[in-house]
């Protein structure tokens, strides 16, 4: 009984000083590869993980600088648009591209490697977030690199997906 409430203690007492990054990406996958993405985050999370050249406040200059972004990456903005929670900004950004392949290392991901690749009639998803090695910026966590990317995935069944950090065997 000791160990275990020592244990909520020590995770209590360190739930404090757990960063919170108001920040996400949501991707949405056919079997081809081509697919959606959905990034909201405040701007100044912007600027520190994409390299959002737009400073200030100025809701006009935000929204530019963040399409000017994704389009020089190859992908077809859709949307942009800057909302207030609790008295703060985010910039919302959809866009459609043509391979998520291609997505890794574009000004839009400079942070992302990823890859999706058909294996034994099945796709096989690998990838991470990490910090470019030419930015510096807030810590990604305690081991450096976010932990592994969360995707909602469209898939038929001809052609089912798993990710490498699933837990189905014949992930690995």
């Amino acid at each position: 009984m000791w160990p275990r409430l020592a244990a909520m203690v020590l995770l209590a007492a360190g739930l404090r000083g757990c960063v919170a990054y108001e920040y996400e990406h949501e991707f949405w996958l056919k079997v081809d590869g081509s697919g959606s993405v959905y990034v909201t985050g405040r701007p100044e999370l912007w600027r520190a993980f994409k390299g959002l050249e737009a400073q200030g406040d100025d809701a006009d200059a935000l929204r530019q600088a963040a399409r000017d972004l994704f389009e020089r990456s190859g992908l077809r903005v859709r949307k942009v648009t800057i909302t207030h929670r609790g008295g703060r900004a985010y910039l919302f950004l959809s866009a459609n591209f043509a391979d998520i392949n291609a997505l890794a290392g574009t000004p839009a991901f400079p942070d992302l490697q990823i890859a999706l690749r058909p294996q034994d009639g099945h796709l096989r998803m690998e990838g991470r977030w990490s910090r470019p090695p030419a930015r510096p910026g807030p810590p990604a966590d305690a081991f450096g690199v976010i932990p592994p990317i969360a995707l909602f995935l469209l898939w038929n069944q001809r052609a089912p997906l798993f990710n490498k950090s699933s837990r189905d065997p014949r992930a690995s």
